[in-house]
């Protein structure tokens, strides 16, 4: 699974209520007009404490009940770096676990900083930062003394990657266990992703969940309390296999990951295409019955096969294929079966013998409101955009072909056409076009057709017509280079397309072409006009995140 969760986005790092700061305890100043006001217009007043640090530490000196009020804004999201601050917060948090474990009702004695983390985030930026620092440095004429210190440092660096994996890793997950409102998760480079990891995330209140790290046990089963399950909202997980050398493993899936937990609360999913998962446990989340933005890769048989088997998935409502080279004849048993579908994409472009299948079945799809579509040769054919204008409900259109990568933009796409096939959707508000390109003079010195992009040298004819068109402008703008020139006749350009563009789409709010992005407003005569543009091209657009939420690769 990959990064990209549309819940996270959106995550508003707020503090808790105090009667959850609180755990269920009395409040101690009974007699206090501000902690007996209702919690959400304490949480409001709380709010505009915070921006202040001076009044925030001044609220934590009045009693402990204000105090936890103020640790809740200051420890709401919590970093574990393994730097001094963090260990030491981590210390207090190692503390409070024990002392929970060790109690019936699982509280603390006092009201606890753990009551107030919501999201915690681990990585291990200062180790890198130490390990970097400490690294003797090379001078001639020392090779010996050079060989000692370089030695001594590996020595220390494994001591404390030692220490990382044996002792902080697990203190962590005791940890994570018992804190009471933790929600998000991020935990980056786990050492070892075994069965206690997975059974200690299972234990846990984490509702969104993101961890990346290496698969190195034969055994990774979880299992969790028969009828239990885990409370997860969104699952965000990129794992490798390490193998070592053991050469008796023959394939990937001789570590896929298995559980039997039930996710009924599960909504985004994004499963990367090298994610070694058993059938069943990719059918236990696929059964979640809140399930809605699913990003699986579909050209694994496993994956297949699953879905297949699962058939209609009735919260789905985003589906993006995650998959390389798909065949012709895959299976289209996964549209088929969700006709309610609002969203569909491919991250990887595609033989156009599979697309020309996939459109028409789209069509069944009667609340389409979102699409992206690679091809994987130069052109796309009328015939296939012939069927992309019967989706009459799409809203936002993604289309492209060629090269998808590096400096080679081979697709020299017809506009004309483009308008003329698709006018029949007319509900169209966002189109992406993506990858495009244009004929350049191929007279010019060293001039190669597919570096419309990477040339950016106009011909002489439009060089001088630019020039002549800026002296009678006299609008004070200065050109300095040829590159500028051609960047200015491409802006041009590409504004005349985007403007023929609004005229048959009267829905459209924004468009992508040419690398740039022009934005819309109607009119009272009902005619689209250009507001604005984007100051500089965008070749890296982020089109994935934008429609559905995702990062594409």
């Amino acid at each position: 699974m990959h990064p990209g969760n549309p819940f996270l986005s959106t995550y508003k790092k707020s503090p808790l209520t105090l009667d959850r700061l609180l755990e269920g305890r009395p409040i101690a100043a009974q007699n206090s007009s501000l902690l007996n006001l209702p919690v959400e217009i304490l949480s409001e007043i709380v709010k505009y404490i915070e921006t202040d640090k001076s009044s925030l530490a001044s609220l934590a000196l009045v009693n402990s009940d204000c105090r936890q009020l103020a640790r809740s804004c200051q420890f709401r999201d919590v970093l574990i770096d393994f730097s001094p601050r963090s260990s030491y917060i981590l210390g207090v948090l190692i503390r409070e676990a024990t002392e929970r474990m060790r109690t019936k009702d699982r509280l603390t004695r006092r009201p606890a900083l753990g009551a107030c983390v919501r999201y915690m985030t681990t990585n291990l930026t200062h180790y890198w930062k130490e390990r970097k620092a400490m690294r003797p440095k090379i001078s001639e004429g020392e090779a010996s003394t050079d060989r000692a210190a370089f030695q001594q440092w590996m020595e220390l660096s494994g001591n404390v990657s030692t220490r990382i994996d044996h002792v902080y890793d697990p203190s962590l997950l005791l940890v994570i266990t018992t804190l009471p409102h933790l929600e998000i998760l991020d935990w980056d480079k786990v050492a070892d992703i075994n069965p206690y990891f997975l059974d200690s995330l299972g234990a846990s209140t984490v509702k969104h969940l993101k961890f990346e790290g290496n698969l190195d046990s034969d055994n990774m089963a979880m299992q969790l309390e028969d009828g239990a399950s885990w409370p997860l909202l969104s699952l965000d997980i990129h794992v490798k296999w390490d193998f070592g050398y053991r050469w008796e493993r023959e394939t990937a899936r001789d570590k896929a990951i298995s559980f039997n937990a039930h996710f009924p609360h599960l909504q985004f999913l994004f499963i990367q295409y090298d994610m070694p998962i058993s059938q069943p446990s990719l059918i236990s989340l696929l059964q979640s019955p809140r399930l809605s933005t699913l990003v699986i890769n579909i050209g694994d048989s496993i994956t297949v096969n699953a879905m297949d088997q699962v058939g209609y998935l009735r919260s789905l409502e985003t589906l993006v294929w995650n998959g390389v080279n798909l065949p012709a004849t895959l299976s289209l048993r996964s549209l088929e079966h969700n006709s309610q579908l609002k969203k569909f994409g491919i991250l990887w472009s595609q033989s156009p013998s599979l697309l020309e299948r996939i459109v028409p079945a789209l069509t069944s799809c009667y609340n389409l409101k979102t699409l992206s579509l690679i091809w994987d040769e130069k052109i796309i054919s009328s015939v296939t955009l012939m069927s992309l204008s019967r989706l009459s409900s799409l809203e936002e259109l993604h289309i492209s072909a060629g090269h998808q990568t590096g400096w080679r933009h081979n697709w020299f796409v017809d506009h004309n056409a483009i308008r003329n096939i698709l006018a029949p959707l007319r509900k169209l508000k966002i189109f992406l076009i993506s990858r495009d390109s244009y004929q350049i003079n191929k007279q010019l010195p060293n001039a190669e057709e597919n570096s419309y992009y990477d040339y950016r040298v106009p011909s002489g004819d439009d060089y001088i017509e630019f020039m002549e068109q800026q002296q009678s402008a006299d609008d004070g703008q200065v050109i300095d280079s040829l590159h500028d020139v051609w960047e200015k006749l491409h802006l041009r350009r590409m504004t005349q397309q985007a403007e023929k563009y609004a005229a048959v789409f009267l829905e459209l709010q924004w468009i992508y072409i040419g690398q740039l992005v022009f934005t819309f407003r109607q009119c009272p005569d009902g005619q689209q006009v250009t507001v604005s543009s984007s100051a500089e091209r965008k070749p890296d657009f982020p089109i994935y995140e934008t429609l559905f939420g995702v990062w594409s690769k």
